[in-house]
């Protein structure tokens, strides 16, 4: 049995709620504010809305690693929001579209 470490917890709980906020909700809406006021084609503005929707990618974790960084806490983060992002991304869409 592992044993918990609340600090541990703590830290990656206040870490994953910021990456949530900001990269699968604020910034699918911040996408679609900015594509409604330039007026893009909606087949521009369906795929900039989806591509800021999606959840980060794998080469932050790689770097991290490569360069002392936390890259546990990354690639625990990472599979978090991943998992949390199917459910915002149907929100985007239900939400956009």
């Amino acid at each position: 049995m592992l044993p918990l470490d609340l600090q541990k917890i703590q830290t990656i709980l206040i870490a994953l709620i910021v990456v949530v906020l900001l990269k699968l909700i604020f910034k699918p809406f911040l996408a679609y504010s900015f594509v409604s006021i330039f007026q893009f084609p909606k087949l521009w503005t369906e795929v900039l809305v989806i591509l800021a929707a999606m959840p980060s990618a794998v080469l932050g974790v790689v770097f991290l690693r490569r360069y002392g960084g936390d890259a546990p806490l990354a690639s625990t983060i990472l599979l978090i929001v991943t998992i949390i992002s199917s459910a915002t991304l149907l929100g985007v869409f239900w939400l956009a579209f």
